[in-house]
């Protein structure tokens, strides 16, 4: 997708425009590199976990922040633990890495310090990617699918789903039209739900700095969860759950919906902490301030 030749003719004759919207792939944005097989029995261990964890609970999706790394676990189906590790560039160079893994996440049980070392080293640091936004998908005789169309990072883990959720579009506009119409039908059912979900990813990405935007979308998840809590009991068709990453698990929602839903529950969460504050400095006042 990175380098589409389709992609890059239908530039050519003016077929779409492209944008990208957000890089990862820059010095100063974080690598990161992937290892499998860590004894799910060191879990209970760790010592940052000793609250959550143990030997005959089931392992969650866990993310951490220790010294120059971050690190996300999650179970495999053979029993034991995977985890990406993520650093800048320059710390994974192997003696660097082996000695800031040792020395700042010695939280992490040492079998598995000593594997993150063994797996990782020599192999190439992966990068996260860049959002690419085109304006259209299609031209003539030819059709953009996956990354040639909608190149996404790694943000919220769905570059793999938005590709094979446009394939089902494609394979949903070969059979209801004639095959001369298929481009610009598959266009019209998949650009807007491929640009919501890029839209989506771009405020995820921009909310992990430490910017002024960054704290504002920062801001608009607490609103968004505060808001989905109420809603999940009103419409539990449409807000499965309050955590917005649990809607790209529903099959009923599009992305879209998922968008619109984000800052439907972010604007009545909003609303409901202004009301609590308001609320709160009106007893203030009457009942300690006598006013």
């Amino acid at each position: 997708g990175a380098s589409s030749t389709v992609r890059s003719m239908l530039l050519d004759i003016g077929c779409l425009d492209t944008k990208v919207l957000y890089s990862a792939n820059t010095p100063a944005t974080r690598r990161f590199k992937v290892v499998h097989g860590l004894d799910k029995r060191a879990y209970a261990k760790c010592a940052h976990l000793a609250t959550t964890a143990t030997e005959d609970k089931p392992v969650k999706m866990l993310r951490d922040k220790m010294g120059f790394g971050g690190f996300t676990f999650w179970p495999r189906v053979d029993g034991s633990v995977s985890a990406m590790v993520m650093a800048l560039e320059g710390d994974f160079e192997p003696e660097r890495f082996a000695f800031k893994l040792h020395k700042e996440a010695a939280a992490l049980p040492q079998s598995w310090r000593d594997s993150i070392i063994e797996q990782t080293g020599g192999v190439p640091a992966s990068m996260f990617g860049s959002n690419v936004r085109n304006s259209s998908f299609a031209g003539p005789g030819a059709v953009l699918v996956g990354d040639a169309a909608h190149a996404v990072t790694s943000t919220l883990g769905q570059g793999c789903c938005l590709g094979l959720s446009g394939m089902k579009a494609l394979a949903a506009a070969v059979d209801t039209v004639e095959v001369a119409d298929v481009p610009q039908t598959y266009n019209t059912l998949w650009v807007p739900q491929a640009h919501a979900l890029q839209k989506f990813e771009l405020l995820m990405a921009l909310s992990i700095g430490k910017t002024l935007e960054g704290h504002f979308y920062k801001l608009t998840h607490l609103c968004s969860l505060v808001g989905a809590t109420l809603l999940q009991h009103v419409v539990p068709k449409y807000i499965t759950k309050p955590f917005f990453f649990s809607w790209f698990g529903e099959p009923t929602l599009s992305y879209r919906r998922v968008y619109a839903n984000y800052w439907g529950t972010a604007a009545m969460g909003s609303g409901i902490i202004v009301g609590v504050a308001w609320l709160i400095r009106a007893l203030v006042r009457k009942l300690v301030l006598k006013v």
